[in-house]
């Protein structure tokens, strides 16, 4: 079992295998549509490699139908010991969970998504993932069982909207991954030392100012983009915070 554990793990760290899209796509009453995508297609080579590691006789079909699968899944049917977590289980309920692989192609792609009446419901949505999160002993969780603003950035007043103008606050971060344990760390390192974290805002007018760093604007005007590498993120050396003022 550590044999292939191991060469799996020499060819993540050698591979740029992630890249997170978060997306809020803005309507004019401050409605919308809020997700967050992981792209692992990188990975599922590399995968699909080891999963007839004990298995020879498995032709490259037969590899290529077991991972793949199109499915979605409502938060509002998810078990009652996860919903038990949610601090606003009636906004967290109107998520979903995309799963889309495909071995032939091959790609993997999970998407959180959330139609939102008003900003505020993203705040609160993005809480109850990262209150979710620390329930699991991993980076992304918090020892105290709290929301940890690593994960999407969250508090209960991260964006803010009225018309005109869209604003993500500057990331809590302070302390970075400092607490995080030294092997979780080289882990982390190692698996997402490439990962690309990519926030997309999409406005339902023209943008007229943008006050923030390292931002780009789509050729139509309605759209700010903004990059970063993913364990810069969470280590509190970049700063999401941003203001952007439309037509």
């Amino acid at each position: 079992m550590f044999l292939p554990v191991l060469g799996l793990m020499v060819m993540v760290s050698s591979t740029s295998c992630i890249e997170i899209l978060e997306r809020i796509a803005l309507k004019k009453d401050g409605s919308g549509e809020y997700l967050v995508k992981m792209d692992m297609s990188q990975m599922m080579t590399m995968i699909m490699s080891f999963s007839n590691f004990g298995d020879s006789t498995a032709s490259e079909q037969d590899v290529a139908l077991e991972y793949s699968m199109d499915t979605m899944i409502r938060f509002a049917d998810m078990h009652d010991s996860i919903k038990q977590l949610w601090q606003h289980p009636e906004i967290t309920k109107n998520g979903t969970i995309w799963l889309n692989m495909d071995g032939f192609s091959p790609s993997l792609i999970y998407t959180i998504a959330l139609p939102f009446n008003s900003i505020d419901e993203v705040n609160k949505f993005s809480m109850d993932m990262s209150t979710g999160l620390s329930a699991f002993d991993t980076p992304l969780g918090s020892d105290d069982g709290e929301a940890n603003d690593m994960f999407l950035g969250s508090s209960e007043d991260q964006y803010a909207f009225k018309p005109g103008q869209l604003t993500r606050k500057a990331s809590k971060n302070e302390g970075g991954m400092e607490d995080v344990a030294e092997e979780e760390l080289e882990m982390m390192k190692m698996m997402m030392g490439d990962a690309l974290y990519k926030v997309e805002y999409v406005l339902p007018g023209k943008v007229k100012k943008v006050n923030g760093l390292d931002y780009s604007i789509s050729e139509d005007g309605s759209t700010v983009t903004r990059s970063f590498n993913f364990l810069e993120l969470l280590d509190g050396k970049t700063d999401m915070g941003l203001e952007i003022n439309y037509k």
